[in-house]
């Protein structure tokens, strides 16, 4: 039986979170669309999940292989959406890490800070141009205000996320 459950999260390491208490619950993610996420029930806590923002779209070569080498590891691809992948592993006594160092850990929050602010810079634009109309396009400058706003908010948390990784490895 498929369950489906609609659900927004601002942060990858919240959406994980969220995936892997689903999964303890015995609910293991099957597909995702756009803001939903399908689940099979099965057995509780019988696989872990990661999700991992690739450098370059999931049907490119690059990334099959990359995909393909995940999956000779026993990691299975569940699902992509835009350039996020969605991984899952059998739950084991070591614990799923894609990134296991502090630079790789950085370099994955770049692609993301980068993916982010292009996002925020495209509604800031918008935003700007669409407050100097006098047209019904005005009443849009609002939303991408809004948009670029929170986008800020999420990227500087990836900020800091960023600057603490770094810092636990100085010490």
């Amino acid at each position: 039986m498929i369950i489906k459950k609609t659900k927004i999260f601002f942060s990858y390491v919240s959406e994980e979170n969220w995936l892997n208490k689903m999964a303890a619950k015995g609910y293991h993610l099957v597909k995702y669309t756009f803001w939903r996420y399908h689940f099979e029930q099965g057995e509780p806590g019988a696989y872990e999940y990661r999700l991992e923002l690739l450098e370059n779209s999931p049907d490119s070569e690059e990334s099959q292989e990359y995909l393909d080498f995940m999956e000779d590891a026993g990691i299975d691809c569940v699902d992509t959406h835009q350039n996020w992948v969605y991984f899952r592993k059998k739950a084991t006594d070591e614990p799923f890490e894609i990134y296991t160092d502090s630079p790789s850990k950085q370099r994955h929050l770049n692609r993301i800070i980068s993916s982010l602010a292009l996002v925020a810079f495209v509604n800031l634009f918008l935003a700007f141009i669409n407050s100097l109309n006098d047209n019904p396009a005005r009443s849009f400058a609002i939303i991408n205000w809004i948009v670029a706003l929170v986008l800020g908010v999420i990227i500087l948390r990836y900020v800091k996320l960023k600057r603490d990784i770094r810092e636990s490895t100085n010490q």
